[in-house]
């Protein structure tokens, strides 16, 4: 099992969606505990260890340590804004 870390800036992104969205994230969550590399799961191109998944419009952007199995979330916003 992996501990999962919410970045501060991450949880004030995740609190200002709306609760439909909170709930839907909170399943993919759930399930990166488990596996940290999920199918629908994309290696971000010029980083070590960064992924992204998608929830609809939105992407949860997330580093992962597999020496101390931690998942580091550290962003989550719209597709449009997520890469800024």
């Amino acid at each position: 099992m992996y501990l999962i870390v919410f970045k501060k800036s991450a949880i004030k992104e995740l609190q200002r969606l709306p609760l439909c969205w909170i709930k839907r994230i909170q399943i993919i969550v759930n399930a990166l505990k488990i596996k940290p590399i999920l199918s629908q799961t994309k290696k971000l191109q010029g980083y070590q260890n960064l992924y992204r998944i998608r929830s609809g419009t939105y992407r949860l952007i997330y580093l992962v340590d597999t020496k101390s199995h931690t998942i580091t979330i550290t962003k989550v916003a719209h597709r449009r804004e997520v890469y800024r």
